[in-house]
């Protein structure tokens, strides 16, 4: 994966309100990552229970369980992404909202 000079650092930000009446919902944010042969690369995934990718390429600004937090321009979970420091052999990375909340 070649990466232009100018092109380091993107975010993915997950961001949402309560339900009227003040019910919280739990939505979550994560990130897989996948070689060029298809495999899931774990070391470099993260999700609400593992905040930081072992390359330090992906970070997860933590679990949200509520819908009411701003980490800025209305995002409640923001998943940031170096891509100079990402592995070599990552060929695509796919960004994840998850509904945890049940019903």
């Amino acid at each position: 994966m070649r990466i232009p000079p100018m092109a380091s650092t993107i975010a993915c930000g997950l961001g949402w309100d309560m339900l009227p009446g003040g019910k919280a919902i739990d939505l979550d944010t994560s990130c897989v990552c996948v070689s060029f042969n298809g495999e899931v690369l774990i070391d470099e995934c993260v999700y609400f229970a593992n905040l930081k990718s072992r390359s330090g390429a992906i970070r997860h600004t933590g679990d949200e369980r509520e819908g009411d937090e701003d980490l800025g321009q209305g995002d409640d979970e923001i998943i940031l992404v170096d891509l100079h420091r990402l592995p070599k052999k990552t060929c695509a990375m796919l960004f994840i909202a998850t509904v945890a909340t049940e019903g």
